[in-house]
C-alpha cells in the first residue's frame, strides 16, 4: 500500500481510522500524544499494537474431545519489514502417539509484524485429553511491506522484484504438554520474524518461519489478549463478564471482570455494553477457560472503520497542516 510523501523512516505502531485515508490530521491527536510521537520518532523506538481484523467468520465446529485447547500467536519483531502478512491455512495437534489432530483448517491471515508482545488467538478447539508432541502449521501467501531506497513503502509478493517467498510451507513446532481430563490449556506459539527473514544474492526476501511454542499459564507477564478487537455477543447474566466474537479469528471467549479491571470513560462498566458493540480488550487466559480482562477500551463504531498500522513518518499537506503516515497493518 502506498503512502504519499513520506519523509521518515521512523518505525512505530499507530492506530487510526480509515476514513482518514491512513493520515490524521494533528489538531485530531492529542498534544500529549503527538509530543510522544516526536519523541518517539528521535529515538527510533518501536510500539508494538496489539491483535484486530476487518472480519470475524464463525469458527469450524469440534473436532471432538470434552478438553478444550487455545493456540495463540505472538512475534518477536524484524526492523526490515513494516508489516508481513501470512496465511494459515491449517493447524493440528500432533499427539504422543504421533496422531494429528485438526485444530483449524479455515485458512486465516494474520499480519505477524504487529503481534510482538501482543498475541491473538488463532483457534480455539476441542481435542481429547492426553500427551501431545508439538503443534503443525501450513503456510501460504506471504506479502510484505517496506521502505526502499528513496524511503517509499513497497509491497512485495511471490510475483514482485524484488520478491518475498517462502522456503517451506508445513512448519512442525515441538512441545511436549499434556492435557488432562475435562481440562482447559492454552499454547503460545512466537513467530520470531528477525530469526524468519533472510535476502538472497539478488536481494530477494525469504521467509523461513521460525516458531517457537510453550504452555500459556494466567502467571504469564503478557497477557495471552492484548489490545485485541472483537464484537460483544452477550451480556453474563450477572453482569461480571461477556461474550466476546474476535475479530482476527471468530472465536467466541468469556470475558470475565472484577474490581481491578480497567474501562476506559466511554464504556464505564459491563453494564454499558450492548450486544453488537465493538471493544479493544487486554485479559489473560485462565484455567477454567475463561479470559480475565486487564482493560476493556472502546474503539470504532464499526470493524471497517478502524485502521491500525506502522506509523512511518509526518508530512505537511496542501492546506499546510501536519499529518501523519501510516503503513496499514490489517
Amino acid at each position: 500500500m502506498k503512502i504519499n510523501d513520506t519523509h521518515s523512516a521512523t518505525m512505530e505502531e499507530a492506530k487510526m481510522r480509515k476514513g482518514s485515508g491512513y493520515s490524521m490530521k494533528r489538531n485530531e491527536v492529542s498534544m500529549k500524544n503527538y509530543a510522544a510521537l516526536l519523541i518517539s520518532m528521535l529515538c527510533a523506538a518501536i510500539l508494538s499494537v496489539g491483535c484486530g481484523s476487518k472480519s470475524a467468520p464463525a469458527p469450524p465446529p469440534p473436532s471432538g474431545g470434552t478438553e478444550s485447547l487455545a493456540v495463540f500467536l505472538k512475534d518477536a519483531p524484524a526492523d526490515s519489514a513494516l508489516s508481513l502478512q501470512v496465511t494459515v491455512q491449517s493447524a493440528s495437534a500432533v499427539s504422543s502417539g504421533g496422531q494429528s489432530v485438526t485444530l483449524t483448517n479455515t485458512p486465516r491471515t494474520y499480519e505477524i509484524k504487529h503481534l510482538s508482545l501482543a498475541p491473538t488467538l488463532a483457534t480455539l478447539q476441542n481435542v481429547s485429553a492426553g500427551s501431545y508432541t508439538g503443534i503443525t502449521l501450513t503456510l501460504s501467501n506471504p506479502r510484505m511491506q517496506t521502505l526502499d531506497a528513496n524511503g517509499n513503502i513497497i509491497t512485495l509478493s511471490s510475483t514482485t522484484t524484488p520478491s518475498i517467498t517462502l522456503a517451506q510451507t508445513t512448519v512442525n513446532v515441538p512441545l511436549n504438554f499434556n492435557l488432562a481430563s475435562k481440562a482447559n490449556g492454552g499454547i503460545v506459539l512466537d513467530f520470531d520474524l528477525s530469526k524468519s527473514l533472510t535476502t538472497d544474492n539478488q536481494t530477494n526476501f525469504v521467509l523461513t518461519p521460525t516458531l517457537t511454542a510453550a504452555v500459556s499459564s494466567p502467571s504469564d507477564p503478557t497477557p495471552q489478549l492484548t489490545d485485541c478487537v472483537g464484537t460483544v455477543a452477550g451480556i453474563v447474566q450477572n453482569g461480571s463478564g461477556f461474550d466476546l466474537q474476535l475479530a482476527d479469528s471468530g472465536v467466541t471467549v468469556q470475558i470475565n471482570t472484577d474490581s481491578n479491571t480497567y474501562f476506559d470513560s466511554t464504556i464505564q462498566k459491563v453494564a454499558n455494553l450492548t450486544t453488537g458493540e465493538i471493544v479493544e480488550v487486554t485479559a489473560s487466559l485462565q484455567i477454567d477457560g475463561t479470559y480475565q480482562a486487564k482493560s476493556i477500551n472502546a474503539t470504532a463504531a464499526t470493524l471497517n472503520t478502524r485502521q491500525q498500522g506502522l506509523f512511518v513518518g509526518t508530512y505537511t499537506n496542501n492546506s499546510g497542516q501536519t499529518v501523519i503516515s501510516v503503513a496499514a497493518q490489517d
